[in-house]
């Protein structure tokens, strides 16, 4: 049974949402953050055929729109199976965030791009907002909306910060699986909007997300290999009484 945890920092009153509790994470659910990105998401995308599972891909709307290609993948993305979630219009983090109306803003915008791309008037029924927080305050805006947080579990962040490698990283999210298990896994296939991607590229190897796709088929084959059922993508949010 799937149980959304809150967890509310007393710093800011920004919450962080966690998918499920100790005992019922023997289990792998994939979320990819800030794509589409071409030659990291389609191969992606690849793998993720080859072992029949189906993902979450959480789109930033300046990215999704960023060109034909990219407009393309999206739609690739769809018509493989796998689930859509608003991620946001851009990759800002200051005031159109820190408000309501700054995310219900950054929702519309978003989902205005994923319909006019997909061809639906409601592209998608989750969010994420960027990091995994919201404030307290905000959640009312994301509710308006008719969206439902995708939750998260553990992530990928260091290999935003030190050089790392598919190998690396497969070893620090499998660590200590059998007392922790894994749950909803958070792995970036980009990074902010798609000039700000090229520019940290340009600054250091460390931004660079090719090695994302090896990653996965390592993490999937580990995680079945310890035992867990790799869970698939669904497009419907569960009620409340499914929690």
């Amino acid at each position: 049974m799937l149980l959304l945890l809150a967890a509310t920092l007393t710093t800011g009153c920004r919450t962080i949402l966690r998918a499920t509790p100790p005992e019922e994470r023997a289990t792998l659910t994939l979320t990819f953050d800030d794509g589409p990105s071409p030659s990291v998401t389609d191969r992606i995308l690849d793998v993720l055929a080859r072992h029949g599972v189906k993902a979450y891909f959480c789109l930033i709307g300046e990215n999704v729109r960023a060109s034909a290609e990219h407009e393309e993948l999206t739609r690739r993305i769809e018509r493989e199976g796998h689930v859509i979630v608003n991620h946001g219009d851009t990759a800002t983090w200051a005031t159109r965030r820190f408000t309501a109306a700054g995310v219900a803003a950054e929702i519309a915008a978003c989902d205005a791009t994923l319909a006019r791309v997909l061809g639906h008037e409601r592209p998608t029924r989750w969010y994420r907002p960027g990091g995994g927080w919201i404030w307290a305050w905000q959640l009312g805006a994301v509710a308006r909306a008719g969206k439902t947080i995708l939750p998260l579990d553990r992530y990928d962040w260091d290999a935003l910060y030190s050089p790392i490698t598919a190998d690396r990283l497969q070893s620090e999210l499998l660590a200590g699986i059998e007392t922790r298990g894994l749950g909803w896994i958070v792995i970036h296939d980009g990074m902010n909007g798609q000039a700000e991607l090229a520019r940290r590229m340009a600054e250091s190897p460390r931004y660079d997300r090719s090695f994302v796709p090896e990653l996965v088929d390592a993490l999937i084959t580990g995680a079945r290999e310890a035992g867990l059922e790799v869970r698939s993508a669904v497009a419907a949010p569960p009620t409340r009484e499914q929690w």
